[in-house]
């Protein structure tokens, strides 16, 4: 009987090139699921969190003066009632 890599009891390369493959696969199958649900959280508005919560809030209060929604005097009142709150 004839063997091959060695003989029967000789190690081979087998069980090396099928553990490399399957952390191959499973960093793919990683990748995959993250690209497939970063669209959908970034359109949630995760990248934009703040901890703080303050950032968000100056943020919509400049959107609503820049759309007309409030004049300067409120928005200058708005802002420094959350530069207040962010402090304590």
């Amino acid at each position: 009987m004839r063997y091959y890599y060695g003989g029967p009891d000789a190690w081979s390369w087998h069980p090396v090139f099928g553990l490399i493959m399957m952390l191959v696969f499973i960093a793919l199958v990683l990748l995959l699921v993250y690209l497939f649900f970063r669209g959908p959280l970034r359109r949630l508005g995760w990248h934009d969190q703040d901890l703080s919560g303050g950032g968000n809030a100056l943020k919509i209060l400049d959107e609503r003066l820049a759309r007309g929604e409030i004049d300067i005097e409120e928005y200058n009142q708005r802002r420094e009632a959350i530069k207040q709150h962010q402090k304590e």
